[in-house]
């Protein structure tokens, strides 16, 4: 960088632009950021850090005047002189001002000088500077920066250029401290924010205890109730369940007896399969004991028509064919009484047919009842196992459901002790919201 030793208002002949070209400012900032919206804002520029840089003998050769007149409108107000001697002391802060007001004009411009300028901004908020203090100081430091540009500078040029970047630099000084007051502004509005959002909070979490106090109680109440009617239907349930394990058990004796009969009409379907047969032997044997009669009632007929035959030829003969005719006339009788005798059994063969017809057709009827009766008795069994069946289904579904509620009703009992264990909570936080009203009072 230029170096050049100060010379006095008449010895300074060059532009303060020209000589500003010989230096070498930093200008280092974040792109898109708001220190850079700033800067084009104020229209600071690498250029302005130039005579900056220049201007920077002239402010060190008039440093100690410069702070010293700024200094000395501070017996004006009593409550700055007693912050400074609370916290520092009148000498200490000329030392670190003088610092200061050389820094800003040193040409740079980078994240490191920001962060020195923002301390030294939350420095003044920690001692309680307010606002109207600090702008009105910047001020008075403007007007004294202006009178070291005049003291130096003849041509109005060079004036306007010194003015300008003094200006330019206060305006940043002062949104410097500004932003650090906002934000101290924002932190504290947040905080009050947070303070009456913790106030709400705890009339919100008072109210809430006391309703979670009453729920607690309308909940162990319900549960109570609940748990009566859960106990009531599990012991319906078992009830249930002994209904049809009974139905069950008589359904597998119905099953059984069942059984017994299927097996009795098995043997009554055979028994009468052979009455059946038997009939129908019998049938047979009366149809040859039939056609035998009918053989012998012609052999009687021819029988009584040869002895008739011979009566009337012992007849004939006379004395001769008496003996004959003695013996053609019982053997006619005895053809009579075959005749009768053949008559007699051929009626009851037919009466023994008829009865065996109607032995069959009986027989042939028990047969279909039987048939009908086991179809039946199928269909019962089959109806037994079904109902034997559903009742194990039902057994089983009631045992589940026994089950079931009986876990219900202990997780009801969890959960009123849960409740309970709520309700004690309110009840403290209760406690804890009333006795922090009694030290609020």
């Amino acid at each position: 960088m230029l170096s050049f030793t100060v010379k006095s208002q008449k010895e300074t002949k060059y532009s303060i632009i020209s000589l500003g070209k010989e230096m070498n400012p930093v200008l280092e900032i974040e792109a898109d950021s708001d220190l850079e919206k700033q800067l084009k804002m104020l229209d600071l520029k690498r250029e302005d850090l130039t005579i900056a840089q220049v201007l920077k003998p002239y402010i060190e050769k008039e440093i100690y005047p410069l702070v010293d007149a700024f200094y000395e409108n501070l017996h004006y107000n009593p409550d700055l002189i007693a912050i400074i001697d609370k916290h520092s002391s009148i000498e200490r802060l000329k030392q670190t001002f003088r610092t200061h007001i050389v820094e800003m004009f040193s040409g740079r411009l980078d994240e490191a000088f920001m962060k020195k300028r923002r301390r030294i901004a939350q420095a003044h908020l920690k001692v309680g500077l307010t606002q109207k203090w600090y702008i009105a100081s910047f001020g008075k430091l403007f007007l004294e920066l202006t009178n070291v540009i005049h003291k130096h500078f003849a041509t109005s040029e060079n004036r306007e250029a010194g003015i300008r970047i003094c200006y330019k630099l206060i305006c940043l000084e002062q949104e410097i401290v500004l932003d650090a007051y906002d934000e101290e502004f924002v932190a504290l509005r947040e905080s009050e924010m947070k303070t009456q959002m913790k106030m709400d909070m705890l009339k919100l979490l008072e109210k809430t205890s006391i309703d979670l106090a009453a729920l607690a109680e309308e909940t162990s109440l319900a549960i109570e109730e609940m748990s009566s009617k859960v106990n009531l239907i599990t012991e319906n349930s078992k009830g249930s369940t002994e209904l049809a394990e009974n139905a069950m058990y008589a359904a597998d004796e119905g099953k059984t007896l069942l059984n017994e009969m299927e097996h009795s009409l098995g043997r009554m379907e055979e028994e009468s399969s052979t009455v059946s047969k038997n009939m129908q032997f019998l049938e047979t044997m009366a149809v040859q004991i039939k056609d035998i009669v009918g053989i012998v009632k012609s052999i009687a007929d021819q029988t009584n028509l040869l002895a008739l035959n011979a009566s009337i030829e012992a007849a004939r003969a006379g004395e001769h064919g008496l003996g004959f005719a003695v013996v053609a006339s019982e053997v006619r009788k005895l053809s009579e009484q075959t005749s009768e005798s053949v008559l007699n059994v051929s009626d009851l063969v037919k009466q023994i047919n008829n009865q065996v017809h109607h032995s069959t057709s009986s027989i042939r009827n028990v047969q279909e009842t039987l048939y009908n009766v086991k179809d039946k008795m199928h269909e019962t069994l089959s109806a037994f196992m079904n109902i034997n069946d559903g009742m194990r289904e039902t057994r089983a579904s009631n045992k589940n459901i026994q089950g079931e509620l009986e876990h219900f009703g202990s997780i009801l009992h969890e959960i009123e002790s849960s409740s309970a264990t709520i309700a004690e909570k309110a009840e403290g936080l209760s406690s804890m919201m009333e006795d922090r009203e009694e030290w609020r009072n």
